[in-house]
């Protein structure tokens, strides 16, 4: 603690009664603003709205900051998800009190740990809170209401409100949750864990957004691109390979009563990025005791003005001691239909 803070904690110890009567006698006659904060500093994410205490005499708020740790920390500091009551004293704001904290991703749970002096009956603490010991708040119509005691007994204590919403000033990403910040901005945590990219969107609530990443979910046509048509000359089954935007495809096959749609699946791409008229290969995913025979390939040939596109491609459909299909698909494709 320096010494403009201890010379200011001496004074209301040793002449405290007598100093707050005057100050509770002048308040009664003029009620005073809280003094304004200095502008939010990188590295906060959110800063209150300053409130008054001592009679309206003192002036505070609170910040919520990331603090990266440097290559050499400093013994004593804090590091990572930092929190700070700020104090005005002799005209400069000083902090008065700093602890770490943590809040979940829908903004309904903080959670605050400080460490302070028990003894000593002037420090400044969290109300209602043990020293060393986490403290949970929860939201109330969205909002956390802190309880903060500067020295002065009941002339110090204020209850700070933290608005996530309105007090946010700094960008925060804790893909994790493990109360690391995305510092560089790239949907990374910069400390601890990392998050691996989402592999599978879901969602399950049909809120827009996916459950396993939070990102918005991306927009999916139900309806194939290109739909190609085959029938095998033994059994009359047809077939389709029906291509969606989204780079996968679907293999049907229809033979009644014993095949109605979808056989196996997987995933296309063409054999050069930007030539529309390249071969397509077909990618299968895992089929079971199917036999798809050798590698599927969409021959694709435009005429002369590249208003049609012939298409050709041969699949085996093997299931072994139960059936064997051969597709060839031939046919033509308008590209005013698929581009």
């Amino acid at each position: 603690m320096d010494s403009k803070k201890k010379k200011l904690i001496i004074i209301l110890s040793v002449v405290g009664v007598i100093v707050l009567a005057a100050v509770i006698a002048i308040a009664v006659i003029f009620t005073r603003e809280p003094e304004a904060p200095p502008a939010a500093k990188e590295g906060v994410i959110y800063q209150t709205e300053p409130e008054t205490f001592w009679a309206n005499t003192g002036s505070g708020y609170m910040t919520f900051e990331n603090i990266p740790e440097p290559a050499e920390p400093v013994e004593g500091e804090l590091y990572g998800q930092v929190f700070k009551v700020w104090a005005l004293n002799d005209g400069e704001w000083q902090d008065w009190l700093s602890g770490t904290w943590e809040m979940n991703a829908d903004k309904t749970e903080l959670t605050l740990t400080a460490t302070w002096d028990e003894s000593d009956g002037n420090a400044t603490k969290l109300r209602d809170a043990e020293s060393g010991v986490a403290k949970i708040y929860t939201a109330e119509d969205g909002k956390f209401y802190i309880g903060v005691n500067y020295p002065g007994g009941a002339f110090g204590e204020v209850t700070f409100t933290l608005d996530p919403v309105a007090d946010q000033v700094g960008e925060v990403t804790d893909n994790d949750g493990n109360g690391n910040v995305d510092e560089d901005k790239d949907n990374n945590d910069d400390q601890g864990e990392v998050t691996p990219p989402c592999t599978e969107h879901v969602d399950s609530n049909n809120d827009g957004k996916c459950d396993n990443c939070g990102e918005t979910m991306p927009i999916v046509s139900t309806e194939p691109i290109v739909t190609l048509t085959a029938t095998d000359a033994t059994t009359t089954a047809t077939a389709e390979i029906e291509l969606f935007m989204d780079g996968t495809f679907n293999f049907n096959v229809y033979l009644a009563p014993y095949m109605d749609g979808k056989v196996f699946g997987g995933t296309w791409a063409s054999t050069e990025t930007g030539n529309f008229v390249a071969p397509v290969t077909l990618t299968p995913d895992a089929t079971g005791a199917a036999v798809i025979g050798n590698n599927i390939t969409v021959t694709l040939t435009p005429n002369s003005d590249y208003s049609v596109i012939t298409y050709t491609c041969h699949v085996d459909y093997i299931v072994p001691d139960a059936i064997s299909m051969a597709f060839d698909f031939t046919g033509s494709l308008n590209t005013g239909d698929i581009m």
